[in-house]
């Protein structure tokens, strides 16, 4: 990083409070294009926190625009009529009298998912779209042999003069399309007028969680039609099967380490374990082959400065989101989020709306959120390396054990 990124960072985070809002993003993008914000996310995390985290609750509370706060824009929607009121909110008013954009300062401070969600979305590779899809082509990849090598790369030892034979290339396409996650939350006109500062926390809470819980689910269990391609349902998925006699239901070190040996090397420094609740008490009392070294390190074990657990040192997360029992497929996860593509429409920040009609007779206020995003993973199929047949990828599963 140049000293002319380091001095527009230094202005930037002065400028808003120290951290990275989502205007600061778009000026980012704007000067230095995705590339900068991917280093911010990969590698400068601990200086500049997350980019998906723009804000913190306690902003909701700070003056944006014409408001001195969240509450006061909530009650000014209210009271829309109000000639002090009209000024404030007309640059905000969709097609309908009463229906208002909430100021993209406060939508932003929707999108902190905090602790609820798991690696994949600071990790994952990020496509911002002006548009409302994105395809990009890919080499076709299915081994590392010297016929097939980045979708049929061939290279050849000549004598001087002597032209080599021309490879033929096979590529593959991946398609963005962007789909709508919305919900609707209705508060009381009675509740916004006792308490207009308790909303936001309420709206706050509410989307946060709930944002947070959808797109872990879709990122894993995701059909692909109508919403994000999961990992479960990727094509480049690969089993690692169960050792020899195992006993049913349960998950061994040699499962662990063979799991880690199904991964590409580039995906060892990034890879996440998942896995459902039932699982924690076996992950638990793991040792590491014959020693009595713990496979699981819970956050704060080594060191306070460990925040994360983790399994044989890469970072581990428990997920509701896993419909199986303990010991089968799908009951642990080891992925590579960076391997996983999310694509968003502009800025990393939903589109949040107000409406003091919708529920006019039952005397309340709706806000209603929609966020477009699609996902998928990189990765088409799986690889097999120049040497052995056991094939690698990003996705690795463990196989029933009954």
């Amino acid at each position: 990083m140049n000293e002319e990124i380091k001095k527009f960072l230094e202005e930037l985070l002065a400028k808003n409070g120290g951290i990275i809002t989502a205007n600061a993003l778009d000026e980012i993008l704007k000067k230095y294009g995705s590339g900068l914000t991917d280093e911010l996310t990969k590698k400068w995390e601990d200086k500049f926190g997350r980019i998906e985290k723009l804000y913190t609750a306690k902003d909701l509370d700070k003056k944006k625009g014409e408001f001195k706060n969240f509450a006061e824009f909530v009650m000014a929607v209210k009271d829309y009529t109000k000639e002090e009121n009209v000024n404030k909110l007309k640059t905000l008013q969709t097609d309908i009298q009463g229906e208002y954009l909430i100021p993209v300062e406060y939508a932003s401070a929707l999108l902190d998912f905090g602790d609820e969600s798991n690696s994949f979305m600071s990790m994952a590779t990020k496509f911002p779209l002006r548009g409302n899809s994105y395809s990009t082509n890919y080499y076709v990849s299915k081994n590392r042999t010297s016929a097939n090598f980045y979708g049929g790369i061939v290279s050849y030892w000549v004598e001087e003069g002597t032209a080599p034979t021309a490879s033929d290339m096979k590529f593959g396409k991946l398609n963005f399309r962007l789909h709508d996650l919305a919900m609707l939350i209705p508060a009381t006109n009675d509740m916004i007028e006792d308490s207009p500062e308790s909303i936001s926390n309420t709206i706050n809470y509410g989307f946060q969680k709930r944002l947070a819980y959808d797109l872990e689910n879709v990122f894993l269990n995701g059909t692909g039609v109508g919403q994000p391609l999961g990992v479960y349902n990727s094509g480049a998925k690969v089993t690692q099967a169960k050792t020899t006699g195992q006993t049913a239901a349960t998950i061994t070190s040699d499962n662990l380490i063979a799991m880690l040996g199904r991964l590409p090397k580039s995906s060892r420094r990034n890879a996440i374990w998942v896995y459902v609740a039932d699982a924690f008490p076996s992950i638990l009392n793991i040792k590491v082959g014959a020693s009595d070294y713990p496979a699981f390190i819970p956050a704060g074990g080594l060191s306070s400065t460990q925040n994360l657990d983790t399994i044989l040192g890469r970072p581990a997360y428990e997920s509701e989101h896993i419909g199986v029992a303990l010991g089968t497929e799908k009951d642990i996860l080891l992925v590579d989020p960076s391997q996983y593509g999310v694509a968003f429409k502009n800025t990393f920040t939903p589109q949040v709306e107000s409406s003091a009609h919708l529920y006019f007779d039952k005397n309340q206020t709706a806000f209603r959120l929609v966020f477009r995003i699609d996902g998928a993973p990189l990765w088409e199929t799986s690889i097999t390396p120049a040497q052995g047949s056991i094939t690698k990828s990003p996705i690795v599963t463990l196989a029933t054990r009954a």
